[in-house]
């Protein structure tokens, strides 16, 4: 068992107090809370080891603090982690609700506000611009306002937001809108994880990670369920609606449980930083989003390649010579943080290829309603809960790099399974496909995001979410683009060579000519046939794609030095 400096056992703080002045609640706080002996504090050098400034920077806890005491790593804590993640897990989850719960509601947005296909999908690519930016900014402003503060101002600025997202009366004002709720829809992330990372003890962080993670996926894996049901039976405006009570619940439990602020050492705004930051990571993103519509050689996109290059070049140079940087680039000289990174983007990656992809052919090729695609989308995603909470457990027990290689292997085979994709698969299997790459997906996530973190000093640990929640918006936008890239020419030539069986003149296929004499309307069912099949032949080939990024996903979690096994308490 260990000790810490003062004579405390782990057990000792973790287990809540000898002695409580009020005998008849002591046994209902001593199941959920930790109420501090007057005596108990942190050692000395324990203080004076902790990083004054940053974003994961943990201030000194006094000895006399009213409703505060300290867990197994010194840090302030007012109940015991299975009551605070669940609290933090509300923020997460409306998080990415937010973020995904639109896709399936941009057909109906579109017909009420009067707007074209392309011009909606504004709704998801907007949202997405304004997130980098708001990222940028979250550690300094944790670190200014203090992390349970800003949670709350966040749900709050959440709740304000989506009211206005549902008040829309034209696409201008949605787009606007949804600007501004992706300012606290990309602090929410770097609050809640450094709020989980800083309220566990060590040897409980993979359960809490697993805990948290579970909250977290299961707003996109929900996702299709929620906004099926209200974009089809109900109002679209449901969409943003219904996240406004959840974020007011959230507010009241994050008062109640987290800890207080405790007020410490505040570090200068690096403001050249965070100009050069809003400038690059927007222009690359929407580069990224438009370079197939726009083209990847016309004007825009070159331009917004260059100005993205030159503001991001110019950025590592300002953090690399700045006295208080925002981002801690240093942070890419660490190797097993760059490749637990690489891991996590590929398996995002296959993330984003399954909640867009399988949805999409549904709704698409096999004719489904919105609420009927939710539905067939629910099986995979329990899976994928169930799998998340036990990777937890697993990398409590075994680390990171065995989840990791049984994640992949999973994915693989998942993705091996939906290449088949066609118009006529029945719909079991394909359920049973999508539940095994989720379960890979489930599997493999919590260790590798732990394991980004587990090797880095406490002083990194903040930039680390951050770095992470960055690329994975910039690389998985990139890689369902490239992949949608590929597929689209894939496409094009599938077509063109079912369009050549039906050749015109002498050598015109009989069966075309009765049609055209007889019944021209049977052209046109004749086509969409055509067109449907070469659809589902692309979704098919994308998750080719899949299936080879994660092999290779497979490949790296083979080395063993990016992988850090969870710190032991003894």
């Amino acid at each position: 068992m260990a000790v810490l400096g003062d004579g405390h056992e782990w057990s000792d703080i973790m287990t809540g107090p000898t002695a409580l002045l009020n005998n008849r609640t002591g046994r209902l706080i001593r199941r959920v809370a930790v109420v501090p002996r007057p005596s108990q504090g942190l050692p000395q050098a324990n203080r004076a080891a902790r990083p004054s400034t940053g974003p994961a920077a943990v201030p000194p806890t006094s000895s006399s603090a009213p409703t505060a005491t300290a867990n197994a790593t010194g840090r302030p804590t007012r109940f015991a982690w299975t009551v605070t993640i669940p609290v933090i897990v509300v923020g997460m989850f409306l998080s990415g609700l937010n973020s995904n719960i639109v896709n399936s509601a941009l057909p109906a947005m579109a017909k009420q506000l009067d707007a074209s296909t392309v011009d909606i999908q504004w709704v998801k690519t907007s949202y997405y611009l304004a997130l980098a930016v708001a990222v940028v900014g979250s550690g300094w402003l944790g670190d200014r306002i203090g992390l349970r503060r800003l949670y709350v101002i966040s749900l709050g600025l959440l709740a304000v937001t989506a009211a206005l997202c549902g008040t829309a009366q034209d696409l201008d004002s949605l787009l606007l809108f949804r600007m501004l709720q992706a300012i606290p829809g990309g602090i929410v992330p770097i609050v809640c994880i450094s709020l989980v990372i800083r309220l566990t003890p060590p040897r409980r962080l993979g359960p809490a990670i697993g805990l948290y993670g579970a909250g977290a996926i299961s707003a996109p894996a929900l996702s299709p369920l929620f906004s099926g049901f209200f974009t089809e039976d109900l109002d679209w405006r449901l969409v943003f609606y219904a996240s406004i009570p959840v974020a007011l619940l959230g507010i009241i439990a994050a008062m109640i449980v987290l800890p207080a602020d405790v007020p410490h050492l505040h570090r200068p705004f690096d403001l050249p930083g965070f100009v050069l930051a809003s400038v690059g990571l927007p222009a690359l993103i929407l580069a990224l989003a438009k370079g197939q519509e726009w083209h990847w050689d016309s004007y825009r996109i070159l331009m917004l390649l260059a100005v993205a290059v030159d503001a991001l070049a110019a950025f590592v140079l300002v953090e690399l010579n700045s006295s208080a940087p925002l981002v801690n680039v240093r942070i890419f000289l660490q190797r097993p943080f760059v490749l637990a990174l690489v891991l996590m983007q590929l398996l995002y990656t296959a993330l984003v290829a399954l909640v867009s992809y399988v949805p999409s052919f549904l709704q698409q090729d096999q004719r489904l309603t919105p609420a009927y695609t939710g539905t067939v989308m629910l099986g995979p995603a329990l899976v994928w809960i169930t799998a998340v909470l036990l990777s937890g457990w697993a990398y409590g027990r075994f680390g990171a790099r065995r989840p990791a290689l049984l994640g992949f292997t999973l994915i693989t085979a998942g993705a091996l399974l939906l290449s088949r994709l066609n118009v006529d698969l029945p719909r079991p299997q394909l359920i049973l496909a999508s539940c095994v790459l989720s379960a890979g997906i489930g599997i493999g996530m919590i260790p590798i995001m732990a394991a980004t973190v587990a090797g880095l000093p406490a002083s990194m640990i903040g930039t680390a979410m951050m770095v992470r929640t960055i690329v994975q918006r910039v690389t998985a936008t990139f890689g369902l683009y490239l992949i949608s890239a590929v597929t689209t020419a894939n496409n094009a030539q599938l077509a063109a060579d079912r369009s050549a069986l039906y050749l015109t003149g002498a050598q015109t296929d009989p069966r075309i000519l009765q049609m055209q004499q007889h019944n021209p309307q049977a052209l046109v069912a004749l086509w969409q046939t055509v067109t449907t099949r070469v659809s589902a032949q692309g979704y098919a080939n994308a998750f080719l794609i899949v299936a080879a990024i994660s092999v290779a996903g497979a490949l790296i979690a083979l080395i063993r030095t990016w992988d850090r096994a969870p710190q032991s308490a003894n």
